[in-house]
């Protein structure tokens, strides 16, 4: 699973909507979606490799812990209000309204 480091993220760009913006803009949406993980979701064992990307992010991470593990962690937690979305780069909870105005959009 290729991700970043939240706090790295944060204290390398100031604000993690202006992170991502920065360093992953041919992948980023409008708004900004993305899934902050607790580290004890994660199943065990696992593996957090430090993985600059393509783009320069020294934030980048890879977790290594097979496919079927990773799908089952994560198999409750696709609902959307599990995701945190950017707001005139301040970062919140999305909300429903967030859903529709995206598949409205």
């Amino acid at each position: 699973m290729s991700v970043f480091e939240l706090e790295c993220a944060e204290a390398a760009s100031g604000v993690v909507c202006a992170h991502i913006h920065e360093f992953y803009p041919s992948i980023v949406g409008d708004p900004v979606v993305f899934y902050v993980i607790d580290p004890a979701e994660l199943p065990v064992p696992h593996t957090v490799l430090s993985t600059p990307s393509e783009s320069g992010d020294e934030c980048h991470r890879e977790i290594d812990v097979g496919k079927k593990p990773l799908y089952k962690a994560f198999r409750d937690k696709r609902g959307w209000e599990n995701f945190q979305t950017c707001d005139n780069g301040v970062v919140r909870p999305m909300t429903l309204d967030d859903v529709k105005a995206i598949v409205e959009g």
